[in-house]
């Protein structure tokens, strides 16, 4: 069964009257539904706090833990409302958030498009190429957001 991703790319901040941390959204591919790979384990882990090990996802996983994964207390942008001040903390299977250095969302898509080409892959690629250069000394991330 599929589950519909989208991956907002951005960088993350922190909201010094709240002691919050936040992700500022710069853009957004809508993904629908993913096939398995590893983007869909990465989702896993987000989901259940698991981190899968198969062949093709164990030195993803691995190189993640060793960045870290940081969790933004909540998303500011109106990317998911008319209002920019509502702010959320889950997506809409009332899953955490996360978000994940933007080179590693770019080495799972590439992997998984070399495995079973998928057109919206395709444009996630060169927009996450584009992203990453271009915002390489704000450290870009990448958030995975189900829907």
């Amino acid at each position: 069964m599929g589950y519909e991703i989208s991956l907002y790319f951005g960088t993350q901040g922190h909201d010094f009257d709240s002691n919050h941390s936040y992700f500022q959204i710069v853009g957004m591919v809508d993904l629908c539904k993913i096939g398995d790979g590893e983007l869909s384990d990465l989702n896993s882990c987000r989901k259940t706090g698991n981190f899968p090990i198969t062949p093709n996802s164990i030195k993803f996983i691995q190189s993640l833990n060793n960045e870290g994964r940081e969790s933004p207390r909540y998303i500011k942008s109106s990317a998911f409302c008319d209002d920019p001040n509502v702010r959320a903390w889950e997506d809409k299977y009332s899953e955490p958030l996360y978000s994940y250095p933007a080179q590693e969302i770019l080495n799972a898509i590439i992997n998984d498009n070399q495995k079973e080409k998928y057109r919206r892959y395709e444009i996630a690629i060169v927009t996450l190429q584009k992203f990453i250069e271009e915002f390489k000394n704000e450290n870009p991330r990448v958030l995975l957001f189900g829907h």
